[in-house]
């Protein structure tokens, strides 16, 4: 697991932990009837929830612009590599010709007769 993606991990966690004990220190310490506990309860649930869904929205949405930017970033790549390759190829044969037309010359200035010959 990922330094980030445990550390979402550890942050969700306490975000409900910390919703969860909140929640059962208002039951414990709530002078007001079991009905407003209950609605209290509730909408601290909701809330809960919510910042929760929130919390996981973010986190999706960042994981998406990160993908985004590592694959323009990788096409990105690929494009200068297929320009290198493209570059050393053209390169390799402008050599090959300079070399064939130099030893076409050499053959033709020797009258013909070249290594090997006689």
């Amino acid at each position: 697991m990922s330094i980030n993606r445990r550390s979402s991990t550890d942050f969700l966690a306490g975000l409900l932990f910390g919703g969860l004990a909140g929640a059962a220190a208002a039951l414990l310490l709530a002078p007001q009837s079991g009905k407003q506990t209950r609605e209290l309860f509730r909408e601290e649930g909701v809330q809960l929830g919510d910042r929760v869904f929130n919390t996981v929205k973010d986190g999706r949405a960042r994981a998406e612009l990160i993908a985004d930017q590592t694959k323009a970033k990788m096409e990105d790549l690929q494009e200068q590599g297929r320009k290198i390759i493209v570059g050393g190829k053209e390169r390799i044969e402008k050599t090959a010709k300079a070399v064939k037309t130099a030893a076409q010359e050499t053959w033709n200035e020797s009258g013909g007769t070249g290594p090997g010959a006689g």
